[in-house]
């Protein structure tokens, strides 16, 4: 795949070069992909005079095999004028059937007397809200800025880097983006910068959503990933139609962000074991049941310890505790993840079997979890065995958790009328 990003950088730079030095948009456009790609920038060039090319520099942003971002930096001058032109443009290119197409072109010419202007402006602009910003940076982290009338892209590296962990130099917003979203973001939360995308943020516009936030992870050196939040400021240009200027705040929030996901996880799961309480384990088993489309492929089970309390009594509270423990981490051992287990009682356990193939297989797993859950435990040369009683009920799709429980608690006394270390099946 070498070779497609060698030709996306070949075909920038013939687009570049006709367009600006032989006055021809015909090579670009026929490039695009299909009329509604996204040309920033680009105008008939049909302007007065003939540049002269300086210097010229091409940067390969990968975003997989078939698709990359091609930053490209061009110095021209105006034939027989001292006038210097900087262009910064990006392009979108992807791989279709082997050949290179554009599918946005984004390219940005500054003179530079007027980038002295534009700095002087912006000089004069910063000394005005200097409180302003002095607030932005004590808030936020890392502020970067965007303008996407003339493609500049502003930020500080040392907060980037203190961040971020990342010790990169980006030119524009595309290459800071597709670098960012493949070197830096968890995987799993990708989708976190959707908001980014070009039909987003038309949208968004359109709405009057000016801000959007979003919270993700952020690969740290230290700690492997931690939490920022992203604020996203809009501004729209004057006729609503597109974007003027963007404001990526960014903020560390993984110390209150943990604090929030484990009082969370506390509070559905128990204390002891760590495995789900009573109360979420049944909102999981509700939401299973909503699915259930077939019967004889789900079932559910109440694992009640036999004479916990004779333990308790016999031993202490703490071997009673290491007892409840031990079980669970047998009956981890056979289930699956996503089955449901959780602490029903002081001394009973719901367990709910989602999708297997059939009644058989569910049949050799309650037997499976009845054979786990008895073993040996020695104490002070005292040998006791331990052991539990199992009340089932096959899911027939068509019962509430109220009436399933009721089938459990019913097959559950059958299962101790035997003198427990057995079960019963409804």
């Amino acid at each position: 795949m070498g070779d497609f990003y060698q030709k996306s950088v070949e075909k920038v730079k013939e687009a570049m070069h006709s367009y600006w030095f032989d006055k021809n948009i015909n090579f670009l456009l026929n490039a695009c992909e299909n009329k509604q790609v996204y040309l920033i920038g680009v105008t008939n060039p049909n302007w007065v005079g003939s540049y002269l090319l300086e210097e010229e520099h091409y940067d390969i942003v990968k975003i997989d095999d078939k698709s990359c971002i091609i930053s490209a930096r061009l110095i021209i001058n105006k034939c027989d004028e001292e006038s210097e032109t900087l262009v910064d443009a990006s392009v979108h290119c992807m791989n279709k059937d082997g050949e290179v197409r554009f599918f946005y072109v984004h390219m940005t010419p500054i003179d530079a007397g007027e980038d002295k202007l534009l700095n002087a402006f912006m000089a004069e602009n910063q000394k005005k809200d200097n409180k302003y910003r002095e607030v932005m940076h004590e808030v936020f982290d890392v502020i970067l800025e965007y303008s996407c009338l003339n493609n500049t892209f502003r930020y500080d590296h040392n907060e980037y880097r203190k961040l971020f962990n990342m010790n990169k130099y980006f030119i524009t917003i595309d290459q800071w983006f597709w670098s960012f979203l493949d070197e830096c973001v968890h995987p799993d939360d990708g989708e976190c910068l959707d908001m980014f995308r070009d039909l987003d943020l038309a949208k968004r516009i359109q709405k009057h959503q000016y801000m959007v936030e979003s919270e993700f992870r952020v690969k740290n050196e230290v700690k492997g990933y931690v939490w920022v939040k992203l604020i996203l400021l809009i501004v729209p240009n004057e006729n609503n139609s597109n974007v003027k200027e963007m404001y990526m705040l960014f903020k560390d929030i993984d110390e209150e962000k943990t604090e929030m996901l484990e009082n969370k996880m506390m509070a559905r799961t128990d204390d002891l074991t760590l495995i789900w309480n009573r109360s979420y384990s049944e909102h999981l088993i509700e939401k299973y049941l909503s699915k259930v489309q077939s019967a004889d492929k789900n079932a559910m089970l109440l694992i009640d310890v036999d004479d916990l309390k004779d333990i308790n009594d016999t031993y202490g509270r703490l071997t009673g505790d290491y007892i409840l423990s031990k079980i669970v981490e047998n009956v981890l051992g056979v289930i699956e993840p996503k089955d449901v287990f959780g602490r029903f009682g002081e001394d009973c356990f719901i367990l709910y079997l989602s999708e297997r193939e059939d009644r058989n297989e569910l049949d050799g797993l309650v037997k499976r979890v009845l054979d786990v859950t008895s073993f040996p435990y020695v104490e002070e040369h005292i040998t006791s065995r331990i052991h539990c009683s199992i009340g089932a009920t096959i899911v027939d799709g068509k019962t509430d958790i109220s009436r399933l429980l009721k089938n459990c608690e019913s097959a559950l006394t059958e299962a101790v009328k035997k003198g427990g270390n057995s079960y019963f099946t409804n």
